[in-house]
């Protein structure tokens, strides 16, 4: 029996998922179309070497694809909890919202990695 509870408690996880994803997706636009030396579209491009390339190709490419995993992750396994808590959580909004904009980082930075660190290798 579903019970409609008059203060429902917003979903940690649900939450947690949704900022996960929204800085991800911050990371995977600021790979993609930031400002020098993060920004993947630019021409022409200066490739980087040493600590600086491991810190901005990491943080800006690699980084992202982790977060905006996790993020939809805990979005999609926050709909079990707020379905499972019969009326006590609430925060369906926020995890859809976790799982969207985490994947979409995931696709962003999948594209922005291939563009900048595989396909000059390749061509």
């Amino acid at each position: 029996m579903n019970v409609i509870h008059k203060n429902p408690v917003l979903c940690p996880m649900a939450m947690g998922g949704f900022v996960l994803s929204v800085l991800s997706q911050i990371l995977a636009y600021l790979g993609t179309f930031g400002p020098a030396p993060f920004g993947a579209i630019r021409i022409p491009f200066k490739a980087l070497e040493g600590a600086q390339a491991l810190l901005v190709y990491g943080g800006t490419f690699i980084f992202p694809i982790l977060l905006g995993l996790l993020g939809a992750g805990l979005g999609a396994y926050s709909f079990q909890s707020i379905d499972r808590s019969g009326g006590h959580l609430k925060g369906n909004a926020a995890a859809v919202f976790a799982v969207l904009l985490g994947l979409f980082s995931v696709v962003i930075s999948t594209i922005g990695t291939f563009a900048v660190l595989i396909y000059p290798l390749i061509y």
